[in-house]
């Protein structure tokens, strides 16, 4: 059995039995937005949607991290206000991020305080209300109404705080700041590194700035350059 057909067997054990919520994450030139759609039990009943406006220069792991979010305060607000209630309440996320299921899985926010307690409170909620979480992976654009439905609200969303149409929070966390420093920084070398008039035979074999040391992919300039570094080691 495949992926998808593992998904489609879940989904269809859900129907009528399980509240079903598909979350997604859009970044657009840097502005960032999430959505999650809610499927009730009921089959009579509305489906519910919601957006979030993330801001801007984020990582897009840290949006479909927000968009998983999004959909555990949706499960929570749901059950809270349902009639229907069970001794567990089941409710699955679909997410096409593994990395931001593995990471709300294993709580691995080392350098993200600000999530870890968030998401340690939505436990706290979860935990009161009875609330059984099930994540789950799924194959983006394969099709399927809810994430289709999750990525084209907030990809609107992303635009519509690209065009500065609806305002998004500016704060960023320490770790992004850092991340969005150090691009700033490399860019500038780089910029240097490719104007600059001195040190061309070195440019010619690493063209690129990087913080690594990186050989060429071509088998001769690698042992060009191999030798010399040898040479300026040898003359040290």
């Amino acid at each position: 059995m495949d992926q998808s057909e593992a998904v489609s067997m879940i989904m269809e054990h859900c129907v009528g039995t399980s509240v079903m919520i598909f979350s997604d994450g859009s970044v657009c030139g840097g502005s960032v937005g999430c959505g999650a759609v809610l499927f009730p039990v009921s089959q009579t009943d509305p489906v519910q949607i919601d957006t979030f406006m993330v801001g801007s220069r984020l990582r897009s792991l840290d949006c479909e991290i927000e968009g998983v979010t999004l959909g555990i305060k949706m499960a929570i607000k749901y059950f809270e206000t349902s009639q229907d209630l069970h001794l567990v309440q089941d409710a699955f996320i679909f997410s096409d991020c593994y990395s931001a299921i593995e990471n709300i899985a294993r709580m691995k926010f080392n350098t993200h305080p600000d999530i870890y307690i968030k998401l340690q409170d939505l436990r706290h909620q979860l935990l009161k209300l009875s609330i059984c979480i099930q994540l789950v992976y799924v194959k983006a654009h394969s099709g399927i109404t809810g994430n289709e439905m999750a990525d084209q609200y907030s990809t609107e969303l992303a635009h519509k705080i690209l065009k500065c149409d609806i305002p998004a929070p500016f704060i960023i966390s320490v770790s992004d700041a850092f991340r969005i420093a150090s691009d700033i920084a490399t860019k500038s070398w780089q910029l240097h590194w490719d104007n600059h008039d001195k040190a061309r035979y070195t440019y010619n074999l690493i063209q690129r700035v990087h913080t690594k040391v990186i050989f060429p992919t071509s088998r001769e300039i690698g042992v060009t350059y191999c030798r010399l570094l040898l040479h300026n080691y040898v003359e040290r």
